[in-house]
């Protein structure tokens, strides 16, 4: 799934510590959800290919906490124009069914 250039992530509510964290393996760096705090990330690497650094999971939320967040993905116009092509085409395949 293309994602585009960079991704921030805004967080929406707090969490207790160890709960609901973005992490990211390979840097071992965790995020704990805070109201207002954003992660700005790059999802690809200078050659244009899937950066691996980047990988990230998010951390389970048990009941009753729940996890808020945003997601905002930069995109170049060849990323936004590959995007509405798929988009179209997968409507006009619905459309057909």
């Amino acid at each position: 799934m293309q994602t585009g250039l960079a991704t921030i992530f805004v967080y929406l509510n707090d969490l207790p510590e160890d709960v609901g964290e973005t992490h990211f393996p390979k840097l071992q760096l965790s995020v704990t959800p805070r109201a207002g705090v954003a992660v700005l990330f790059p999802n690809v690497d200078e050659a244009g290919l899937p950066d691996v650094m980047t990988v990230h999971e998010a951390r389970p939320v048990p009941r009753p906490h729940v996890k808020w967040g945003l997601n905002i993905f930069i995109a170049d116009r060849t990323q936004q124009a590959a995007a509405f092509v798929s988009t179209q085409v997968k409507v006009s395949k619905r459309a057909k069914v």
